[in-house]
């Protein structure tokens, strides 16, 4: 029996899959963070091993019944990172093939089965990526809190302090973002949070502002008017992502599909209408829902691809009956 091995290598942790060609998985297990900015070449290397050893032992296989190890990691999308982390792998002790991609890659494969198709991202960061029918890849977006990332969390709760900031001092409208905020983060006032965002230990840092979106949908729920501008605006930059890779993959005028995913969009009742009323002028049909799968059968069903096998109706039931998230 042959296997295919299909890893989803976040910031956070790693996601494994173990599958046989026939889609019906045999293990999945976690490990830790694969961001290959992070953990370097030799962070991979050891990372790469784990995760084989623990294949062997959780499948209970052997290593050499593993045609295809594909691993679908963040921070591996500039050619140079790219070519760096194939090397790191190349040392791995293992005789079959090693397919390296991104990480939104195999969230492509997952969300469509294969098919073409557009997936935005939104958690701590933001980005939007397209597949079409040649199989090029498109992207907007993703270029980090500094730069960009906007719709995400992190978007979100920056919005948030500047409105509470500009609350205190009078620039802005009031907001009970201010209040909630200073609550949150236990400050007698919101110009407290200055000197803790600026601190170089245990400062209020990207997760922690990240984590105040929760907050603010609650606020534009109560009907704080502030906080629904940031919510909307939020649900239009990631329809503007939408967009860029729409009109780059020339489907103006055209039926869209997308799919969504992150924390973020646990709030897709009050995102999406946002992001619906932009894209409607521009799309002859809009369908947006969820992946079809997560990223890490993703790796599994590109595997499969890259192996020549065919995406069947039959493997992929296999594959959504027996997958279960470690």
């Amino acid at each position: 029996m042959e296997y295919i091995l299909g890893v989803d290598g976040g910031g956070t942790k790693s996601l494994a899959v173990l599958a046989r060609e026939t889609g019906e998985v045999v293990a999945t297990f976690q490990k830790g963070p694969a961001n290959f900015q992070q953990i370097g070449e030799a962070g991979l290397q050891s990372l790469a091993e784990e995760i084989l050893q623990e294949a062997e032992r959780s499948g209970g296989i052997r290593r050499d019944e593993i045609v295809l190890f594909v691993l679908g990691l963040a921070g591996v999308g500039r050619r140079d990172d790219h070519r760096r982390a194939e090397e790191a792998l190349s040392r791995v002790n293992f005789s079959g093939r090693i397919l390296l991609t991104t990480d939104a890659y195999i969230a492509l494969m997952g969300a469509f089965e294969s098919r073409p198709g557009i997936i935005v991202i939104a958690g701590t960061g933001s980005i939007c990526f397209g597949l079409d029918e040649e199989g090029e890849l498109y992207r907007s977006g993703g270029w980090g809190y500094l730069l960009g990332d906007e719709g995400s969390g992190y978007f979100i709760g920056h919005q948030a302090i500047l409105a509470a900031l500009k609350d205190f001092d009078g620039r802005g409208e009031k907001t009970i973002l201010r209040p909630r905020i200073e609550s949150h983060f236990d400050l007698t006032s919101i110009e407290d949070i200055v000197p803790r965002v600026y601190a170089k230990e245990n400062s209020i840092g990207k997760e922690e502002i990240a984590g105040l979106a929760p907050l603010v949908f609650e606020c534009a729920a109560d009907g704080d008017d502030v906080a629904e501008q940031i919510v909307e605006l939020a649900g239009k930059e990631l329809a503007r992502m939408v967009h860029a890779v729409g009109k780059r993959m020339k489907k103006l005028g055209e039926p869209l599909e997308v799919a969504y995913v992150g924390s973020v969009f646990k709030q897709k009742h009050v995102l999406l209408p946002v992001m619906k009323v932009f894209l409607s002028d521009h799309y002859s049909e809009l369908d947006i829902h969820e992946p079809s799968f997560e990223p890490a059968p993703g790796a599994i069903i590109l595997g499969l691809k890259e192996l020549g096998k065919a995406i069947t109706l039959e493997v992929l039931e296999n594959l959504r009956t027996t997958y279960r998230a470690p």
